[in-house]
């Protein structure tokens, strides 16, 4: 399966998303309680997003960060997380949101009459991958753009997306940096 997400995107979103959570962002701080009972309910059931748009969104994150020899998107229960943000969060970025699972359904129709989640893995990385190469203000690279950069400050801020981002010990301190040098330790 070809990666969507290269890993240096990847790391380059996650060291945003922890820059972003560390500098106390409102929108993203969760009661950890509430944050472990998502994580942990047997009987969990989506508030936010519909039941179609929950199974979309697990199909899409797993695309984005799939579970290789380290924990997938999935494993650390990603659209879980996302429902919790985005029933706790801006209620425009939450309506964004949804309108971007409607458009990808619609796409999805007319590509091959059905919705995202009823197409085989082959059709699904070729629509994310046609949306991922589309021009700046295209709906569907606006969603999917979205999408990553949710998945990954979600994943990266799990116990499994830590993990992964430690696995190789502490990250250099020149990730997600433009300079090669680095920046100076204050």
């Amino acid at each position: 399966m070809p990666n969507l997400v290269s890993r240096r995107e990847l790391l380059n979103m996650a060291s945003a998303a922890l820059v972003a959570l560390a500098a106390g962002k409102p929108d993203w701080a969760m009661p950890q309680e509430l944050v472990q009972n998502v994580a942990n309910a047997a009987d969990w059931k989506p508030v936010f997003f519909s039941p179609h748009q929950n199974d979309t969104l697990i199909a899409l994150t797993e695309l984005i960060i799939p579970r290789t020899g380290t924990p997938g998107a999935n494993d650390a229960k990603v659209h879980r997380y996302m429902d919790l943000f985005m029933e706790a969060g801006d209620i425009e970025n939450g309506k964004q949101f949804v309108d971007g699972i409607a458009w990808l359904d619609g796409h999805s129709k007319q590509l091959h009459g059905r919705e995202f989640v009823g197409c085989a893995a082959g059709e699904q990385i070729a629509m994310l991958e046609g949306m991922a190469g589309a021009g700046k203000d295209d709906p569907g690279r606006l969603f999917f753009d979205q999408l990553k950069g949710i998945t990954a400050m979600i994943y990266f801020s799990t116990p499994e997306g830590y993990q992964e981002l430690n696995r190789f010990g502490p990250p250099p301190k020149t990730v997600g940096c433009e300079h090669p040098e680095g920046h100076p330790v204050t």
